[in-house]
């Protein structure tokens, strides 16, 4: 995939998720398009890849929801940075799928912590934990993601 359509499917999925996806799931839940889309950068291009994505993502979904862009753009760049280190490893692509469900538990825990810090609105631990289920499944797709070779040029 190239870099453009990437840099562009980040405002679209932000803005799908932050409209018609919202709450789209069954408990209420919202998918994480942009983090799922996030985890797979970092997965496909290391750590620095993953980084820039994650901090690209979690501003435009801050911006979308309303809230403060700062702390959600550090917790999605630190995931993408985890991801993209994981794969540099030379991991196995089986793994990914569970990194990226540890990563979901990561920012979601993280995200309902900095909601309840500023007082904004709270999750129940009930629709955590469905939208953390939900989001897991999605990380199925991170089956698909390869890793690109070093010094391989992007099309």
């Amino acid at each position: 995939m190239s870099r453009v359509i990437v840099a562009l499917l980040f405002p679209l999925l932000a803005v799908a998720q932050s409209t018609f996806l919202w709450h789209s799931l069954p408990g209420g839940v919202t998918p994480d398009l942009v983090g799922i889309l996030m985890l797979a950068c970092g997965l496909r291009g290391g750590a620095a890849a993953g980084s820039a994505a994650g901090l690209w993502a979690g501003t435009l979904v801050a911006a979308l929801r309303g809230d403060l862009a700062a702390p959600l753009a550090l917790l999605y760049g630190a995931a993408g940075w985890l991801a993209g280190a994981h794969a540099e490893r030379g991991a196995s692509r089986v793994t990914f799928p569970w990194v990226g469900c540890a990563l979901v538990v990561l920012l979601a825990v993280l995200e309902s912590a900095l909601a309840n810090f500023w007082g904004g609105a709270q999750q129940s631990s009930s629709q955590l934990l469905v939208s953390v289920a939900w989001n897991g499944v999605f990380c199925l797709a991170l089956l698909g993601t390869r890793r690109t070779p070093e010094g391989a040029q992007y099309p």
